[in-house]
């Protein structure tokens, strides 16, 4: 397979610290997340940015699934809600639920698009079969 697209980040000194794009449009402080620390802040961290990713990347697809099948819509939005869960090896899992919103499509035609947007979507692509994933359409 030939890469069409690359783009990196790093991040450094662990859930206090920060990411940035090797771009450097995204430069983020990090924090550790409430539940875990007991101490509110107002830095993103690595949770979020993983739902983040996932509905920009949805949405990408979502887009490309429309254009694909030429289904004329109003407007689109795909939520992700990322839960974290302790597994059985002592570490923790990700859990996924997505919310499509589609407005205009009807809705005998919802279930295709999204169907079809998430065989698009790497992301969705990446965790099949070993994330626990729901998808709610609107």
């Amino acid at each position: 397979m030939k890469a069409i697209l690359i783009r990196s980040a790093t991040a450094s000194k662990g859930p206090e610290g920060y990411v940035q794009s090797h771009t450097a449009d995204i430069h983020l402080a990090l924090g550790t997340p409430e539940e875990f620390s007991h101490i509110k802040t107002g830095e993103t961290n690595s949770f979020e940015l993983v739902a983040v990713a996932y509905s920009a990347c949805m949405s990408g697809a979502l887009n490309q699934a429309l254009e694909l099948t030429d289904t004329p819509y109003d407007d689109f939005s795909v939520s992700v809600v990322n839960h974290l869960h302790k597994d059985d090896d002592g570490g923790v899992r990700f859990e996924f639920e997505l919310t499509v919103t589609l407005e205009g499509v009807a809705n005998t035609h919802k279930q295709a698009i999204v169907d079809k947007a998430y065989a698009l979507c790497p992301f969705s692509k990446a965790i099949k079969g070993n994330v626990s994933t729901s998808v709610k359409i609107l």
